[in-house]
């Protein structure tokens, strides 16, 4: 089969990733999948390696909605960045997610970034760590200016 086959095939899939229809994309891809709760901070060095890890988000009529995203980390605090996404309604309906990373997860507390150097801090580590896929945004017009901060383990 032709190469170009292979690549049109993947195409999609980034797509609905890209479009923040990940949860399409990795609910087949975790389901059977058990990620154990960390009673421990999440390991913010693995952080960095890990391409896409997904959240989970409660969707208003109390479904599970599993996402795959980017991710960052800066000054051990993870960071999430959205535009306009059922995931992102969800997390302004109850400010909380588990986060699935290293085959762990991690009950988080959200809360969007207002600082303005803080924001701009985020968008420049999203675009190091993702260049390509942070101009493919840019080319196709999606907007993705909302900083969210995680507060992960939050028992106390």
């Amino acid at each position: 089969m032709p190469r170009f086959i292979f690549i049109l095939l993947a195409i999609p899939a980034t797509i609905i990733c890209l479009m923040g229809l990940g949860f399409v994309v990795s609910q087949v891809q975790l389901s059977g999948k058990i990620f154990p709760p960390s009673n421990s901070e999440p390991n913010w060095q693995m952080l960095t390696k890990e391409e896409v890890p997904s959240i989970v988000t409660t969707d208003a009529n109390g479904d599970k909605r599993i996402t795959q995203l980017w991710i960052i980390s800066m000054d051990n605090t993870a960071y999430l960045r959205t535009g306009n996404t059922k995931w992102f309604a969800n997390l302004e309906r109850v400010p909380e997610l588990e986060l699935r990373i290293g085959g762990v997860m991690y009950p988080c507390r959200t809360s969007v970034v207002s600082d303005d150097a803080k924001v701009q801090e985020a968008h420049e580590t999203f675009y190091a760590k993702y260049p390509r896929r942070s101009d493919f945004f840019r080319i196709i017009g999606i907007s993705t200016n909302t900083v969210i901060a995680l507060k992960c383990n939050f028992q106390n």
